[in-house]
């Protein structure tokens, strides 16, 4: 088949012998190769007989030769009618009937009489049967790898019942050792292992998924099941936690974190080792020979390697990374589960209690609401004055009513886009402006924009200033940390700094909600009466009227906190990950700029390239620890947000009290923690750790204005404009007061915290472990030429080899249509094989020796 298989690029004469057409079919030179009956007259004959060198197949060059009786053999098959057979195992089995066999008596199954057959065929008797003691141990070592224990013995030997042997099969059977000996060889097949395989050779956690093998061969799980859970669980309608976790069959494989690898090849690796691994543990097919080429001797071309590609192709993985390695799934144990259920039925509890509590009127805590709301507004934003002396002119042509307290209406008339432009007098200083969306009844769908869906789209803002006494030019005034409560997919608030006139913020579907953007100059501006401030809201989008309709302005003088460079220390270089993230180096009991450690060789360092909302790469690559240090200097007392990320471990202190701890193994990535932390008046104190388990390592740090969960929920109904909040933001705010002020309430508050931290803590002790998902949009997949990534040819979808039977056809071509695919009556390969490897394992060769290749070279 080398040379006259599958393989059009090695096949020679354009001779093809693996399938009948090649064989029985005409030659391009005349004639045929073969013709039933007729050696003399069968061209493939005459070349393997002939005694001419120059026609002699196959030729003397090769190196290989037909001995005179697989000459005769093939004379004798053409002659006898040239009888054509698929390869067999590429044929649906058929069950045959029992073998006629001599001695009857000694038959006790099926399996015997084919046993006996062969040995009465080979002139061959059946050795004696072993004594009791020797079939015990024998049935013990099989089914459980363990040997029998003396209580064992002396319970098999005594049995005196005929069908005692059965009963002791049926024991061991149930035996939890029975699963444990089973799952050996099915998770050598699935490539278990609990580290990564490359480079570090990282921890990861998949003994769920070893305990979830060993469950299913002792809950004799059907085989079927076994395979579509392993293959497509998470496909199934709503999948059980079990059935997520026996995805992890296909997560199984060797993952790599090495600095400077490329991710786009370690995914292309992944996916090949799914392929190839599914194809030989179910079919027993060498289909990785046809990941570069056609293979060279079972029907399996070079696009339908890339077909089979394509239904482990949609996984939302990463190319490096480290646990948890999404996608992956909390695994808890019985006792957490149990935990969990307990904390939640008390925090519901505590939850109904605190709710009466907080509906019941109290006239007294009522009365002190307004002045507790006036100071708990400035914690959660910046004090704000509304500009009530603007002016607003439209390039469009676009009419402006001033309707009070500072907010604009403006009166459409018809223009597709529009600049607006705003001049007023800056007499204080100012740090930010915030523009507010406000929903108004008259506009389209009561939104604050004119377009018919009732949105808009700012594409940019300007910002400038004029000293109005004594010249008339605009300076220019960059804009800087631009955030927004809300933004529409692909409709950022950072976009209204570039020139895209198709991108910008936008607020669709919440177009009927009250929105706000704030900005800040990059540095302070006005501060005199002679001084004017310009603006420009740019409304450039493609789609019509994308203008804002109903809008006010304001702008405060306080800055948001200011964060000093980074300063860095280190490496520490440490003799254990458990060291370098537990020891106390120094910076964490003092933190002295000038200080020198390791004699002299470290420093505290300024980084100002350590810019935030990025991924900075840290010095050294071994296990070891470095800091990073700065302020962060606020005027009055705030709440905000940090983020963090890191590789390895990290801890976090604000002024001497740590607030992040989390000693892992992992790729450094965006928001892997975060902290909501109130920073005191003046300076704040913060140090980060970052520890390296060995490799590359760096850190993330982002500070965020906008909070989270409760937090966020309340600080943005105190930045929503009076006039405008909800009944809901109403409600969020009495509720912080009642709690700030009604010790019952603050006490079931406190209970509830503690029960939230404890349950926090819980969830972040549950083992992980990587799932199979598919992407939501389908990810394309390509024939990769001479299985290179870095040269796609084309485009290809999911698909079986056509030389098996096709995949159903009431359901979507998915990872569940191959898992059914595979265990569906007509696979003629599934059953085969897996019966084989049984086979091997009990008595230690299969009935086909190549158990991984059934293919015609097996």
């Amino acid at each position: 088949f080398t040379c006259h298989g599958p393989d059009e690029n090695q096949r020679k004469a354009g001779l093809r012998l693996d399938h009948r057409e090649g064989v029985f079919g005409p030659l391009k030179s005349g004639g045929f190769a073969v013709v039933a009956g007729k050696p003399d007259q069968s061209e493939l004959f005459h070349r393997v007989s002939t005694s001419d060198e120059a026609d002699k197949m196959p030729p003397a060059n090769s190196g290989e030769s037909l001995t005179p009786e697989e000459i005769e053999r093939i004379r004798m098959w053409i002659e006898q009618g040239a009888d054509w057979e698929e390869h067999w195992s590429f044929v649906p089995p058929v069950r045959p009937d029992l073998p006629q066999v001599s001695n009857a008596e000694w038959v006790r199954n099926e399996v015997d009489a084919f046993v006996l057959a062969r040995l009465e065929k080979e002139g061959l008797s059946p050795s004696k049967e072993a004594d009791r003691r020797r079939l015990i141990r024998r049935v013990s070592l099989d089914l459980t790898g363990l040997p029998p224990t003396l209580a064992e013995q002396e319970k098999y030997l005594k049995d005196s019942s005929p069908d005692w042997y059965e009963k002791m099969v049926e024991d061991y059977l149930g035996s939890k050792h029975f699963g444990e000996r089973m799952a050996i060889q099915w998770l050598d097949l699935a490539r278990y292992a609990d580290s990564d395989g490359y480079h570090i050779d990282y921890e990861k956690s998949f003994w769920q998924y070893r305990d979830w093998v060993i469950d299913a061969f002792n809950n004799n799980k059907p085989f079927d099941e076994f395979t579509i859970e392993q293959l497509a669980g998470d496909l199934l309608p709503n999948p059980t936690l079990d059935q997520m976790v026996a995805t992890a069959f296909n997560r199984n494989g060797m993952t790599s974190t090495e600095g400077g690898a490329d991710p786009k090849e370690y995914l292309t690796k992944y996916v090949i080792d799914r392929v190839v691994t599914t194809s030989t543990v179910w079919l027993g097919l060498t289909v990785g020979c046809a990941e570069c080429h056609e293979h060279k001797y079972d029907p399996i071309t070079h696009e339908e390697f890339y077909q089979l590609y394509d239904f482990f192709n949609q996984l939302p993985e990463q190319g490096l990374d480290k646990d948890p390695c999404p996608p992956f799934i909390k695994v808890p144990s019985k006792d957490q589960q149990s935990r969990l259920e307990d904390f939640n039925h008390r925090l519901a509890s505590l939850d109904t209690q605190l709710d009466k509590r907080l509906s019941e009127n109290d006239p007294q805590l009522a009365a002190g609401f307004k002045s507790w709301a006036e100071q708990a507004e400035r914690v959660y934003d910046r004090d704000w004055e509304v500009v009530q002396n603007l002016q607003v002119e439209s390039e469009k042509g676009t009419a402006f009513e001033k309707i009070g307290d500072g907010a604009i209406l403006a009166k459409s008339n018809g223009a597709a886009t529009d600049t607006y432009t705003i001049r007023f007098n800056a007499s204080k200083p100012i740090a930010g402006f915030r523009l507010e969306a406000l929903p108004h009844p008259d506009l389209p769908a009561k939104g604050s924009g004119l377009a018919s869906n009732g949105n808009f789209m700012l594409s940019r803002v300007e910002v400038s200033e004029t000293h109005i006494a004594f010249e008339t030019k605009e300076h220019t005034v960059g804009v800087s940390k631009v955030y927004a409560d809300f933004e529409q997919d692909q409709f950022p608030a950072q976009d209204i700094l570039d020139d895209n006139p198709v991108s910008g913020w936008a607020v669709l579907p919440q177009v009927e909600r009250y929105h706000r953007i704030v900005f800040n100059p990059e540095s302070t501006i006005g501060g005199d009466d002679e001084v004017q401030v310009t603006l420009r809201l740019k409304f450039h989008h493609i789609a019509p009227q994308h203008l804002l309709g109903h809008f006010r302005l304001s702008v405060t003088g306080e800055k948001d906190p200011r964060y000093s460079p980074w300063f860095a220390l280190g490496p520490f270089p440490s003799a254990s990950k458990e060291e370098a993230f537990a020891k106390d180096f120094g910076p964490e009991s003092e933190i002295d700029l000038t200080k020198t450690y390791l004699e002299g060789d470290l420093r505290w360092t300024e980084r100002g390239d350590l810019t935030d909302g990025a991924v900075h790469d840290l010095e050294g690559t071994g296990i070891a620890a470095t800091y990073l240090y700065r302020t962060v200097y606020t005027p009055k007392e705030r709440k905000v947000l940090w983020r963090f990320g890191s590789n390895d471990g990290i801890q976090v202190w604000l002024n001497g009290e740590r607030i992040v701890s989390n000693d892992i193994g992992r790729q450094v990535s965006e928001n892997q923690e975060k902290a909501l932390v109130e920073l005191k008046p003046g300076d704040n104190r913060l140090l980060m750790k970052i520890n390296n388990r060995g490799g590359a390592y760096g850190f993330y740090f982002r500070p965020d204005l906008h909070l989270e969960g409760t937090e966020d929920e309340i600080a943005r109904a105190f930045r929503v404009a009076q006039d405008h909040r909800t009944e809901e933001d109403s409600d969020k705010i009495h509720r912080l007061y009642r709690l700030a002020v009604d010790p019952v309430a603050s006490d079931l508050n406190t209970q509830i915290g503690e029960l939230k931290t404890n349950k926090s803590q819980l969830e972040s002790s549950i083992p992980t472990i990587r799932v199979m998902e598919d992407m939501k949009e389908k990810r394309p997949t390509y024939v990769l030429i001479r299985g290179n990534y870095r040269n796609p040819g084309e485009e290809v979808t999911a698909g079986v080899p056509a030389f098996l039977p096709d995949l159903p056809k009431d359901q979507p071509v998915n990872r569940l249509a191959l898992a059914k695919w595979l265990v569906s009556d007509e696979q003629p390969l599934t059953a085969r094989v897996t019966v084989n490897r049984i086979w091997s394992l009990f008595f230690g060769l299969g009935l086909v020796k190549t158990s991984e290749d059934f293919g015609t070279q097996g």
